[in-house]
């Protein structure tokens, strides 16, 4: 490992290409933190004074082919660097100056040459907001008539018009602003080929970087494995998973049920102290879950076999996720019950055994009449629960 502090104009230079790894959440910087970022920009202009942005950990990869360029794996700073070069594009848009668009282009935003990457953005972001990220780079005019209304909703989207808008309303020029850009320093971390990308990923979130309990998991599976095989089974598998249950909530929510499920217990051991399974303690047990469970001399091995079965249950999960716009009346029997169970009678914990029942039903060791013989007596069970008062059943 090695350390170094420079300007982050230096840094995102021209011989750079920046990836984030497909372990990474997706971009989820709030506008509180987009605003921040703008209110140190104008304070070195009105200071004078450059500006400490952070500190931006990465692994360091020759391209191949290209003898020139090195790939810079972001193991910390996405949020970040992505703003950042929001922000430069939003410059772009305002500036009036033919000199300095194209100045800030290809320091910030685009590279002016190399092999396979002439023309490229600097940046290429996960999977998930690779899309809407590459069309706002690629346009020299912004219009929103380009984008959908789902393009619309995303948070990159939503940042680079937040951003367009405070330089529209700024006492000073786009211009200008672009000027102190170069005043902003980072601390730059790059790790080196034998060193464990995880431990540090672990080691920054115990010091106050967010990560959810799902993004740890996901990070613990994929970080070992070879930059290609963490692309190809992100997005056959995790990617699935979340696009299935549509938020961080509910992946934690599966995972909790899927380990209680999978372990038959929700009783855990930290520390010679029993606790039950949950949201603060997920990401621990499921490393031991793992570890006892999936134990091939292949890791690679270990791991797809593992994201294929959370994938095949998380299908099944989807299954009991309901909301109050579903429409009763379409429903299938089976689906009707399920409503009834999980969101009518808001059985929060029935999904354990629900996921239990459909992966036989799934195999073809029961019928769907038998399956939802099943249901109504889970049904029954919880209504009298709950007209008892006791929650035991029930939540």
């Amino acid at each position: 490992m090695n350390a170094g502090m420079e300007s982050f104009q230096n840094f995102i230079g021209d011989k750079h290409f920046f990836t984030i790894p497909v372990y990474q959440r997706k971009y989820d910087w709030k506008q509180i933190h987009c605003q921040q970022l703008f209110d140190d920009i104008l304070k070195i202009i009105k200071n004078d004074k450059p500006h400490f942005l952070g500190t931006f950990v990465y692994q360091r990869k020759q391209i191949i082919g290209n003898n020139s360029f090195d790939e810079y794996i972001i193991i910390d700073g996405q949020q970040r660097i992505t703003s950042l070069i929001l922000l430069a594009k939003a410059l772009y848009n305002s500036m009036n100056d033919a000199d300095d668009k194209e100045d800030i282009l290809y320091k910030y935003i685009k590279h002016q040459s190399g092999k396979g990457i002439k023309n490229k953005c600097k940046l290429k972001p996960t999977e998930y907001d690779r899309n809407i990220f590459e069309k706002i780079m690629i346009y020299d005019d912004f219009s929103e008539n380009t984008f959908d209304e789902n393009e619309k909703s995303s948070v990159i989207y939503k940042n680079f018009l937040f951003f367009k808008e405070k330089i529209s309303k700024c006492e000073y020029s786009a211009e200008k602003i672009y000027e102190v850009i170069p005043l902003l320093n980072i601390v730059w971390i790059n790790i080196d080929d034998g060193e464990n990308p995880q431990e540090i990923f672990e080691s920054l979130n115990s010091t106050g970087l967010y990560l959810t309990q799902s993004d740890l998991i996901r990070n613990y599976l994929l970080m070992a494995l070879s930059y290609d095989f963490q692309e190809e089974l992100y997005k056959k598998y995790w990617l699935e998973v979340e696009k299935l249950l549509n938020s961080s909530e509910k992946v934690e929510n599966f995972m909790v049920q899927y380990l209680i499920l999978k372990r038959k217990s929700d009783s855990v051991t930290i520390g010679n102290k029993k606790f039950r399974l949950s949201n603060k303690n997920l990401y621990e047990v499921f490393k031991e879950y793992f570890v006892e469970n999936y134990n091939d001399a292949d890791q690679s091995k270990n791991v797809e076999e593992c994201l294929k079965d959370i994938y095949r249950y998380a299908k099944f999960y989807r299954l009991f996720i309901f909301s109050d716009n579903d429409n009763f009346d379409n429903l299938s029997e089976l689906d009707k019950k399920f409503y009834e169970l999980t969101f009518l009678l808001e059985s929060t914990n029935s999904p354990i055994i629900l996921m239990y029942l459909y992966d036989k039903y799934d195999k073809n060791l029961f019928d769907e009449k038998t399956f939802i013989n099943f249901l109504d007596a889970m049904i029954s069970l919880t209504f009298r629960a709950k007209v008892c008062g006791y929650s035991g059943i029930s939540s």
